[in-house]
Order: C-alpha cells, then structure tokens, then sequence
C-alpha cells in the first residue's frame, strides 16, 4: 500500500534537519521516495538527500517537493513525516 504527499521545504535545511529526517525516515519499513522535477531520491539515504538539497532543491525556494512512500507502514510514515517536513518551513 502507498500513499504520496505534497510538500513545501525552506530553501536551505540544515544538516541537522537532514540528519534528523533521513533517521526518521530510517525507522520506517516502507520505501521512501522524494520526487523534483524528475529527479527521485532515496529519502533514506543521509548521502543521497544531502546532495540533492545541495545541488538541486536549494535554487527554488518553497517549490513543492512529493514524498511518496510505499510499504506496511505508509500511512503512519506519511503522517510523520509530512509533518516533520513542514514544521521545517515554519522555523
């Protein structure tokens, strides 16, 4: 079962934040995938989504960005993760 969300991000996250969703995204059985303009990436991979926020999300400030994941746990990891995902946006 899968399930997709549509999210804002700041321009910059921190290396903190990273390290905070990539573990957080790590306790979940469920695949997780970013999606932007084509490009997907293992959201949980620290080396991974560390590069892509360098080299690609970081130019388009508050673009949306999809978080799709599939998996036993989809739905609980949507949850949580969307909303850590945009508690970013208000800091």
């Amino acid at each position: 079962m899968g399930t997709e969300s549509v999210v804002l991000l700041p321009k910059r996250l921190s290396i903190g934040q990273i390290n905070e969703f990539v573990n957080a995204a790590g306790s979940f059985e469920s695949e997780i995938l970013f999606f932007y303009q084509g490009i997907q990436i293992n959201a949980k991979g620290l080396l991974s989504v560390n590069l892509f926020f360098l080299s690609h999300y970081s130019r388009n400030q508050n673009e949306p960005i999809t978080l799709r994941i599939e998996g036993c746990d989809a739905q609980e990891a949507i949850k949580n993760l969307s909303l850590m995902l945009n508690g970013y946006l208000e800091q």
